[in-house]
């Protein structure tokens, strides 16, 4: 499994991919974690010419654990503020 997501970000030219917990809690089974997720990619794949860009976007994981096993997990991101800072970067962005 390991291997299918390594060859997957390799392909895809993702170079660095993150998320920097700035807050956690816990209530009952449910765990959530609010951040900002990182991404550094391929400029080519957001419509840049060349060289790399990186940018973030603020997200929340939301994980359901049951006898130690992690039953759900969801994240949600905030791709406006992703395509924002694309756009400032000089790409011009379609919502």
């Amino acid at each position: 499994m390991v291997e299918l997501f390594r060859n997957a970000r390799e392909k895809s030219g993702t170079l660095e991919l993150g998320l920097d917990v700035e807050d956690s809690f816990i209530a009952g089974p449910n765990v959530f974690l609010v951040g900002t997720y990182r991404i550094t990619s391929r400029g080519e794949n957001w419509g840049f010419e060349r060289g790399a860009v990186s940018f973030a976007m603020p997200m929340v994981v939301h994980l359901r654990i049951l006898e130690g096993v992690v039953r759900e997990h969801v994240e949600y991101m905030d791709y406006a503020a992703g395509l924002a800072a694309l756009k400032e970067m000089g790409r011009p962005v379609e919502p």
